[in-house]
C-alpha cells in the first residue's frame, strides 16, 4: 500500500485488511464527527470554534476531532496563538480520495488509475492546445470566411489536431523520462 503522509492531496487505496479502516470506520460511524468534516470542508477551525458554530460541547468537539485525526481525515493546518498565549490548533479536512479495495485488487486498482491519468492528461492538454491552434489558424493562414470549413467542424478539427499534439508531447515527455530515469 502507497503511504501517503505527508501529502493529503490525490487518491489513497486502503486494502480491507489495512488496520487504519477500522479507525475511519469508527470515526465516520459517529454522526457529530460527519458534521465536523462538513463544517471543516469549508474553512479551517479550531476546536473552541466548532464547538460553537454546531453548539456543542468542547468536550465532545475535542473528541471527534481527535478520532478524526486518528482516521488521517482531518489535520492540523495552522497553529496560532490565543490572547491568553496559548497555542490554538486550527482543523482542516484532508483533502483526499480514499478508495477501500482488496488486498489482491489493490495493485490493480493502481494499475487502472495510472492508465487512466495519460488519458486524462490528453484530454485536458487537447482543449488548449487545439484553441492555440485554431488561433494560429484564424489569425495567420486565414479568416474564418476564407476556410471553406463551417465553424463547427473547424472547432472539432483544431480539437482532434490538440488531442494528436497532446498525445505528441506527453509521448516525447514519456521518451526522456524514460532515458533520464535509466542514467
Amino acid at each position: 500500500m502507497p503511504d501517503n503522509r505527508g501529502s493529503d492531496e490525490g487518491v489513497l487505496i486502503i486494502p480491507l485488511s489495512s488496520t487504519k479502516i477500522k479507525a475511519i470506520a469508527q470515526a465516520l460511524s459517529n454522526e457529530t464527527a460527519v458534521k465536523l468534516l462538513q463544517v471543516l470542508a469549508e474553512k479551517p477551525m479550531s476546536a473552541k470554534e466548532l464547538s460553537d458554530h454546531l453548539g456543542l460541547p468542547l468536550t465532545t468537539v475535542k473528541y471527534n476531532i481527535d478520532e478524526l485525526l486518528a482516521a488521517e481525515l482531518v489535520k492540523v493546518e495552522y497553529v496560532r496563538l490565543s490572547r491568553k498565549m496559548r497555542e490554538m490548533k486550527y482543523y482542516a479536512t484532508v483533502k483526499r480520495a480514499l478508495i477501500f479495495a482488496p488486498e489482491k485488487d489493490e495493485k490493480s486498482a493502481i494499475g487502472l488509475l495510472k492508465r487512466l491519468f495519460p488519458s486524462f492528461i490528453v484530454v485536458l492538454l487537447a482543449i488548449p492546445l487545439g484553441l492555440v491552434l485554431r488561433a494560429f489558424i484564424i489569425e495567420f493562414l486565414a479568416q474564418p470566411h476564407e476556410v471553406h470549413i463551417n465553424p463547427f467542424n473547424l472547432t472539432f478539427y483544431t480539437f482532434v489536431a490538440g488531442v494528436l499534439f497532446a498525445v505528441m508531447i506527453l509521448g516525447l515527455v514519456t521518451i526522456v523520462s524514460y532515458f533520464v530515469k535509466k542514467k
